[in-house]
């Protein structure tokens, strides 16, 4: 079947009018914040230390030396490396920032502020879908996150690899991702509310080395077997899950959160080795403190 259009893909449109439209939000609020905020903010501060007592002025200099002002804002960040050149004009749109720097994004969230009061201050509120709530510091998610990317290091995951996620909304989603980034690889989220075939075609896709999953998670009410979903991956005759490599099937490996968001302890509990997992365990409470 061909396209609407001559040229363009099926399913595209460049028709972007509003002849057709019968209500078009136009917002043009403006809220302004306090003064206070303004005048603790860090952007205040750098503003000045240029010489600066106006933004637009500001703002004026930062497009007229775009370069030096990225240079001095990656400077508040944690870097093994030092860039040698803070950009390369290359082919659009392959430009080329920071060349020859080395850093992490998951030490820069984490791991700088453990010896500061900031370990103490919450990173994020949770609440579940029955009303459950979780509160966790930057401490507790330098934890998981530390947990986690041992066993993913464990498990043989390491710089370039792909790791698919298939959790519910809960917190230790947020460790995942960061686990899988400290090691410097790229992970690849699968809704949770999508069938074993959904979830095979992209783990396909991506050629993912391991899966994250959990028993299950709440969903409007309603309980989502996640590990069940995912063990159909048998029945499709694709991906069998497995601990290894052999028989020709690919080398894709199993790791299993067993996280609940009706028993949050559960998860500590399983770590410290006070529970069972029922799959292999493979995160140890000994690997704490071992950045992977």
């Amino acid at each position: 079947m061909s396209s609407d259009l001559e040229g363009e893909l099926p399913g595209m449109s460049t028709n972007l009018g509003f002849e057709n439209t019968d209500t078009i939000l136009v917002e043009d609020r403006v809220f302004a914040p306090s003064s206070d905020v303004v005048n603790n903010a860090n952007i205040t501060a750098y503003m000045k230390s240029k010489g600066f007592d106006t933004y637009e002025d500001f703002y004026q200099w930062s497009l007229a030396h775009r370069y030096e002002y990225w240079d001095d804002q990656a400077k508040e960040l944690h870097w093994f490396e030092p860039w040698q050149t803070t950009f390369t004009w290359t082919d659009k749109p392959f430009f080329n920032w920071f060349a020859g720097g080395k850093f992490n994004i998951v030490y820069n969230c984490l791991d700088r502020y453990m010896q500061t009061p900031t370990r103490s201050k919450v990173a994020y509120y949770w609440e579940g879908d029955g009303g459950a709530t979780r509160t966790i510091s930057y401490e507790d998610l330098y934890l998981m996150t530390n947990r986690l990317a041992k066993g993913l290091q464990n498990l043989g995951v390491k710089k370039g690899d792909r790791v698919a996620i298939y959790m519910p909304m809960i917190p230790e989603l947020i460790a995942a991702a960061l686990a899988v980034a400290r090691l410097g690889a790229a992970h690849m989220v699968v809704f949770g509310g999508f069938a074993a075939s959904a979830l095979r075609d992209r783990i396909i896709d991506c050629d993912a080395k391991v899966l994250i999953t959990a028993d299950g998670g709440f969903r409007g009410g309603k309980v989502i077997e996640l590990k069940h979903i995912a063990d159909m991956l048998n029945s499709h005759g694709i991906i069998p899950i497995s601990w290894g490599a052999k028989d020709g099937w690919p080398n894709f490996d199993w790791l299993r959160m067993l996280v609940e968001q009706t028993a949050p302890g559960k998860w500590d509990a399983a770590l410290a080795g006070k529970a069972k997992f029922t799959d292999p365990g493979i995160v140890r409470r000994g690997a704490t403190n071992e950045a992977a």
